[in-house]
């Protein structure tokens, strides 16, 4: 066999062979992923839509299970869904870097499932340091407050107690974060639960304008929910009732909480534009035309012919609603433990029973408390008795009941029990009660805790009263304070004015007490409205402190010069004068023995107020609970006169004391035993008189 050449091209096939055509056609390509991705799927993928929860993996899912048990230690595990990483940033406190994953889920279209685990990073935005702008903290605290869930997805309801905590008694707490808080909590559902605490705080703290207008909104975002709620087919027409029954409710408890915010801040022309008209009827409770009424008369801004509106509204039943009702739902576990306690006593059979006609009492006292209709003069009455049988057992479970039922009949009760106090000369016992269940406004903090600690280690109060002897627990400051009205104020004020001596300490002391009466005068700006922290609530003292500064000032040996001076900065600072800054004066100078000041100033009550004909004693005397301050003179009453003739009796003014007796003969009708003050001032008189007589016949 011949080997062939490597040059011999022979040994090659020819290309004209069978074998050319396939060597000249193209090779075809390996098919690319892309390729075979494009072919197998459609141009456009289908969006996810918000609301399918199926696009979430379930952190349940046992084929996540087996991946990680594969990979990693259970404790270790890698979050692989939108959920889990949410859940792993949370737990581990990352909350810049879980918002910042939530806005961008967000922006990209996801919604979010709704869930309480959002409650730990929105409180830490309002309670940590952070260089951020205040509008931009709380951005970010009510993106994270958005995310909650409605008060119907949650399988136990919740009120965020951290929450409306930090809105409403921080620093950190503004008008703007709490209007937002709470229309965005009322629209979840939470309305009726937040009412009391977001209503009485945006009433006090914004201006007119913005707090009618959240009053507005806060309604409608409750009717959003509302309007929101489904029920099965078949149940719509009893949904609709729901509905439209809670709708009522809520307008209800609103304008409430609203008529009494403002009226205890006296700004009427805003709680007035809230009561109903012709064109707009509907009822209120007596309670709040009560109360609206009864500010109104003692306050300098009302007005008679608003009174006059209110009185006329209380009488008529299509805007009145005389109803009084003992909710059963409304009363808390709580409650039933001081009812409890509450019913021994009253148990004939008991060894607990207080008797027949102090169980009558106090069934009215329970009932007023749970009604939220309770008197002060009731209340004063069964304490007086109470106290007198040398029992404390009662009134700590009555306070408890009162104060867990609303701030108003917290207020009553608690003014009623310091009132007590106060003139039964239980100095420690009223302040105890203002620290350990009011705020400290209007009266200084410092003042108040030094006068405590002073009584306690004085021992200068009789330690024999029942209340000095109750349980330690019921002597710990309430975890259910409420702000104090100016009549809490004033009993505070002059507790602490009685333990004050005459001298340099005492000066200061008035002192601190005008600083707190301007500093109730001065604006906000409106920078720190809006964005600082709210100052709280101070209203001006009445007449009564002022009263009291004048008389010790007036009775003391040094300077008493400082009592006109107080009564000039009284009117200065734009408080009218009662009848009683007249009689301590008067008597002052007759103390002097200024008669003719003195006179000076009777001659001029009596020219600003002429008479025509003697007005009987038992109207004036009625008419004297209703009377309020109003510019200018006031007129002269019963008690003036009579405190006037006792005076110039005691200090052996005969003929004056006649002269004051014939001024009171011209303007009222004598009854005796009317006022026993006065009775007992015109036998003195008479005896005096005589015994002038006699000395002059001897001679």
């Amino acid at each position: 066999m011949v080997t062939p050449s490597p040059t011999d091209s022979t040994i090659f096939e020819d290309q004209s062979d069978d074998y050319a055509g396939v060597g000249h056609s193209p090779i075809p390509p390996t098919p690319s992923i892309i390729s075979l991705i494009e072919a197998k799927l459609p141009l456009h993928l289908p969006q996810p839509s918000c609301f399918d929860a199926s696009i979430f993996e379930d952190i349940s899912d046992n084929h996540f299970n087996n991946d990680y048990a594969t990979t990693t230690t259970p404790s270790h595990r890698q979050p692989v869904s939108v959920v889990q990483v949410v859940l792993h940033l949370v737990s581990a406190g990352d909350y810049d870097k879980a918002y910042e994953y939530c806005t961008e889920m967000t922006s990209a279209g996801i919604e979010l499932p709704k869930s309480d685990i959002y409650e730990a990073p929105a409180s830490a935005a309002i309670a940590q340091q952070s260089t951020l702008s205040e509008e931009a903290i709380q951005a970010i605290f009510i993106y994270w407050v958005d995310l909650l869930p409605s008060i119907h997805e949650l399988e136990k309801p919740r009120v965020y107690q951290r929450l409306k905590r930090q809105v409403f008694q921080t620093l950190r707490s503004t008008v703007t974060l709490a209007i937002q808080f709470s229309l965005v909590m009322a629209a979840k559902g939470y309305a009726n639960s937040l009412a009391a605490e977001s209503i009485s705080h945006i009433m006090r703290f914004a201006s007119p304008p913005v707090a009618l207008r959240f009053l507005a909104d806060f309604r409608e975002a409750g009717y959003i929910y509302l309007n929101s709620l489904e029920r099965p087919d078949g149940c719509q027409h009893t949904l609709d009732e729901e509905v439209a029954q809670r709708k009522e409710e809520l307008a209800y408890l609103i304008r409430n909480l609203a008529i009494d915010s403002l009226t205890s801040q006296e700004d009427f022309e805003s709680a007035l534009s809230l009561l109903p008209t012709p064109e707009n009827p509907f009822r209120l409770p007596t309670a709040i035309y009560d109360i609206l009424l009864t500010r109104m008369r003692v306050s300098r801004f009302g007005k008679p012919d608003d009174i006059s509106r209110v009185e006329q509204l209380l009488v008529d039943p299509r805007y009145c609603d005389t109803r009084k009702f003992r909710s059963e739902s409304t009363t808390t576990e709580r409650d039933h433990q001081h009812l409890a306690v509450l019913d021994k006593a009253r148990d004939p059979e008991s060894h607990e029973y207080i008797g027949e006609v102090l169980a009558s009492q106090l069934e009215a006292v329970v009932d007023q408390i749970l009604t939220s209709d309770l008197s002060p003069s009731l209340l004063s009455e069964f304490l007086s008795g109470y106290y007198n049988t040398g029992r404390n057992t009662v009134v700590p479970h009555l306070r408890q009941l009162a104060t867990h039922r609303n701030k108003v009949t917290a207020g009553i009760f608690l003014y009623a029990e310091m009132a007590y106090h106060y003139n039964h000369g239980h100095d420690l016992l009223v302040l105890r009660l203002f620290a350990n269940h009011l705020y400290f406004s209007g009266v200084p903090e410092n003042e108040v805790l030094n006068a405590i600690s002073y009584l306690e280690g004085s021992g200068k109060d009789d330690r024999g009263h029942p209340t000095y002897h109750v349980h330690p627990i019921h002597q710990q400051p309430s975890k259910r304070k409420v702000w104090p009205t100016r009549s809490h104020s004033d009993l505070a004020w002059l507790t602490l004015l009685k333990l004050q001596p005459i001298g340099r300490r005492f000066e200061q002391f008035y002192n601190t007490f005008i600083q707190f009466q301007t500093s109730h005068k001065t604006p906000a700006t409106p920078a720190a409205t809006r964005f600082g922290p709210p100052r709280p609530p101070m209203f001006p003292s009445g007449g009564a402190v002022f009263t009291a500064f004048t008389r010790k000032f007036l009775e003391g040996t040094s300077q008493p010069e400082h009592g006109a001076t107080a009564f000039r900065t009284m009117l200065e600072m734009g408080f009218h004068p009662t009848i009683h800054h007249y009689t301590i004066m008067i008597e002052f100078y007759i103390r002097r023995k200024d008669i003719r000041r003195a006179f000076y100033l009777v001659e001029a009550l009596e020219s600003a107020h002429p008479v025509k004909a003697p007005q009987d004693m038992h109207k004036a005397l009625e008419d004297r609970h209703n009377w309020r301050a109003v510019p200018g003179t006031p007129p002269p009453d019963v008690i003036y006169y009579a405190a006037l003739i006792a005076r110039f009796t005691r200090s052996k003014y005969l003929q004056e004391a006649l002269d004051i007796k014939t001024l009171f003969h011209r303007r009222f009708k004598y009854v005796k035993g009317v006022h026993k003050p006065l009775d007992v001032a015109f036998q003195h008189l008479r005896r005096i008189k005589h015994e002038n007589l006699t000395q002059v016949y001897l001679k």
